[in-house]
């Protein structure tokens, strides 16, 4: 299945689903209210992928290549045996106004993960207590896949900042987990930043992930 051109350019798609594919390939921008997609060989995205839903793909390998933007949203990636890579413009799902994060989800049953972009989670803009950045979980279940995060390619699910004025707590930092099938994770000048944000007043200083 490939789609050669733009979609949901200028009226975007509501949930988009592939219930069985061999390979899917996406060669520009993709808009949509949720991708719901299953490859049996591949899943390649040469656009940004932007959804105001939740973004579920599933195949044998997964490759990013210009990103997803899904703000609040969960983004949830299960690749298999040939893994995963994310080479190009950031996984975003920072909340929105007064919205959290929403989730990063990467799976692997056996193939890498190799991460050369960023991934960003963090509590949106709020006007009271603040929002809570997004957990970000890498998982490679089984095999001996390891984790690759490449130069520069960075973490980031702080806590948003409590409007001013309301002596509020500022928004939690998100959990990050790597974790694999006691193969290597490797951090090239990656930094992980679970920052809570910052209270007003006498509020309470949002907490670390």
């Amino acid at each position: 299945i490939d789609f050669d051109a733009a979609v949901g350019g200028s009226n975007a798609l509501g949930l988009v689903t592939i219930v069985s594919g061999g390979t899917v390939d996406t060669d520009a921008a993709f808009k949509s209210a949720g991708l719901d997609w299953t490859a049996t060989t591949e899943i390649q995205l040469d656009g940004l992928v932007t959804s105001t839903g939740t973004v579920d793909l599933s195949a044998a390998l997964i490759d990013v290549n210009a990103g997803i933007t899904a703000a609040g949203q969960l983004v949830n990636l299960d690749a298999g045996a040939t893994g995963l890579t994310v080479d190009g413009g950031a996984i975003t799902t920072t909340g929105g106004a007064n919205a959290a994060g929403g989730a990063i989800d990467i799976d692997s049953s056996g193939g890498g993960v190799t991460i050369n972009s960023n991934l960003v989670t963090s509590g949106g803009t709020s006007t009271g207590v603040g929002r809570a950045g997004g957990a970000v979980n890498i998982d490679v279940n089984g095999g001996t896949g390891t984790i690759v995060f490449g130069t520069g390619a960075d973490i980031t699910t702080t806590g948003s900042a409590a409007a001013a004025g309301g002596n509020q707590d500022g928004g939690a930092g998100g959990l990050v987990t790597l974790n694999t099938n006691d193969a290597l994770i490797t951090l090239n000048d990656t930094e992980i930043d679970t920052t809570g944000g910052a209270k007003d007043g006498t509020g309470n200083q949002g907490a670390g992930g």
